[in-house]
């Protein structure tokens, strides 16, 4: 048998004073700080999930209306042809060739009636290369 007389019959372990007044206010603290945590992300989540909603009823609704209406009428919808009028490409080749000039240069092409003037050779060079330093040129010459 053992000697119960070594041990002591007090309670080795003590409460602090006024840990049961206190513990109530940091098990609040601590649920308080919890939920709010948890509603940040709620609201992060409660704000974004209209955006995404529209977003997936706009991308439904293209998938839904213009895919069928290419199939159907291929012909009206833009860019599914490949084929432009005569004019539409006349058009477009003199904006791209006129693009760089102002509003009344560009009426006084259109409107001239003129024949090009015809260049010797050597002017063409000669304008080519005006800009250009001896290196560049010999470097075009070799290339």
């Amino acid at each position: 048998m053992t000697d119960n007389s070594k041990y002591s019959r007090e309670n080795p372990f003590d409460v602090p004073e006024g840990y049961f007044d206190m513990v109530e206010d940091r098990i609040e603290e601590r649920i308080m700080a919890e939920e709010s945590e948890s509603t940040r992300g709620q609201k992060l989540i409660r704000m974004v999930m209209p955006i995404l909603g529209l977003a997936a009823s706009f991308a439904l609704a293209f998938l839904l209306i213009y895919y069928p209406v290419t199939k159907i009428l291929p012909k009206y919808t833009a860019g599914t042809t490949g084929q432009q009028s005569e004019k539409t490409k006349l058009d477009e080749e003199l904006l791209t060739d006129y693009g760089y000039l102002d509003e009344n240069t560009f009426f006084l092409a259109l409107t001239s009636k003129e024949e090009p003037a015809d260049f010797e050779s050597d002017e063409v060079l000669s304008f080519l290369t005006s800009e250009l330093d001896d290196y560049e040129v010999y470097a075009e010459i070799i290339n």
